[in-house]
């Protein structure tokens, strides 16, 4: 019967002493704080796509023939 309302005419008070039977444990605390070290961000290599036919870089080439190469920045 989840999910279903029970509609009625006037409020209903006082309200019931058990709302659910469900009972939640407490979570319990970490034993330590986690450590965290500090790493600096990688540099990322940029890449551009190229298409061999018909010939050109994305997104000069909007549809390529074949799959497009990844191609080192320079």
């Amino acid at each position: 019967m989840d999910g279903q309302h029970y509609l009625y005419d006037q409020p209903v008070y006082p309200y019931p002493d058990v709302v659910s039977e469900m009972v939640l444990d407490a979570p319990s605390a970490p034993s330590s704080p986690p450590v965290v070290e500090y790493a600096p961000p990688q540099q990322q290599q940029q890449m551009w796509y190229y298409c061999d036919n018909p010939a050109g870089y994305y997104p000069y080439v909007q549809a390529c023939l074949t799959p497009f190469r990844a191609v080192p920045a320079r």
